[in-house]
């Protein structure tokens, strides 16, 4: 399983070489660069892994309702998504 999160953390990672590659052409110095580079990866490693902990978290409190919050949530996100 974890082995698939950092697959997704990746592959949704993939929006921040546009972003590091935009930020290349700014001028500032070599160690700067490195550093924010460095902190995009580390986020978006991260946020998956966070989200598995606090979805982990509120089903052991919400107990049979996450089985119906869960989906619920989800549509809602899509539905604002669109």
């Amino acid at each position: 399983m974890l082995g698939a999160v950092f697959f997704l953390g990746v592959v949704a990672g993939v929006d921040n070489l546009q972003v590091c590659s935009s930020l290349g052409l700014l001028p500032m110095g070599r160690a700067r660069k490195q550093l924010l580079a460095l902190a995009f990866s580390v986020c978006e490693m991260l946020a998956p892994l966070a989200g598995l902990v606090a979805g982990h978290l509120l089903l052991k409190s919400a107990g049979r309702a996450a089985a119906v919050a869960g989906p619920v949530a989800v549509l809602l996100c899509g539905v604002a998504v669109i």
